[in-house]
């Protein structure tokens, strides 16, 4: 706004210079109240305007870059109980009359282990038994062998003819060497005395003991060829 300069009039007698300068004074007094009024209209006059405080944005979560660690720990195997061994093997019902290797060995190892406390698995036990026929065989091919109480014997066969009934034709088998065995299954009695081929009895004086290993006297006459004897 412009401000209007206004002369006051002279009084005769005044110092000229000084009302100049009161005059100078009060017009900028004038116009800085002036001013000052204007402003105060002009920000009574103008709406406030609040400005809200920007708000910081917030950082989306952090996913995790780490990954997972997996279990290594695998799960601990379950341990069976081990079954009670038997005392008895016991025999397979295709086996018949004839024993197998398989029990032999079994039988092998379980006496081995109740009478001499010696431990063998089952592959090794195996393995001794094999080697003890591979050697029995080689030297039995040679030589008698005591065994099992008994007697591996060598001997030597003249060549046999055989005629079997189901075909028409004989068969020759040539001299060979042969290795026998015999043994009783049980205790039988045997005795000693003297024996008279004609009458095929045998007095018998004495009678073995299988649990002294002697002779107990006894006096006998057994007709060989039937069981009772008689006294």
């Amino acid at each position: 706004m412009a401000l209007k300069k206004v002369k006051r009039p002279v009084i005769k007698g005044e110092d000229t210079e000084a009302v100049n300068e009161t005059v100078k004074v009060t017009e900028a007094t004038e116009a800085v109240n002036e001013t000052a009024g204007e402003a105060k209209t002009e920000t009574k006059d103008t709406p406030k305007t609040t400005v809200a405080p920007a708000k910081k944005a917030t950082a989306p979560a952090k996913k995790a870059t780490t990954p997972a660690k997996k279990n290594d720990k695998k799960a601990p195997k379950k341990v069976e109980p081990k079954a009670v061994k038997e005392n008895i093997v016991k025999e397979d019902e295709e086996e018949g009359q004839r024993a197998t290797k398989k029990k032999v060995v079994k039988l092998t190892q379980q006496f081995l282990e109740e009478n001499d406390e010696l431990v063998f698995s089952l592959e090794n036990i195996t393995r001794v038994i094999n080697a003890f026929e591979t050697v029995l065989g080689d030297v039995t091919n040679v030589q008698s062998y005591k065994f099992m109480n008994g007697m591996i014997q060598v001997q030597q066969r003249n060549g046999q003819v055989f005629k079997s009934p189901k075909v028409d034709y004989f068969s020759y088998k040539a001299p060979r060497t042969v290795k026998t065995f015999t043994q009783d299954t049980e205790n039988v009695d045997k005795f000693r005395g003297q024996y008279d081929p004609e009458t095929k009895v045998f007095k018998a004086d004495g009678k073995w003991n299988y649990d002294t290993k002697e002779f107990e006297s006894v006096d006998l006459e057994i007709v060989v060829g039937q069981e009772d004897a008689q006294a």
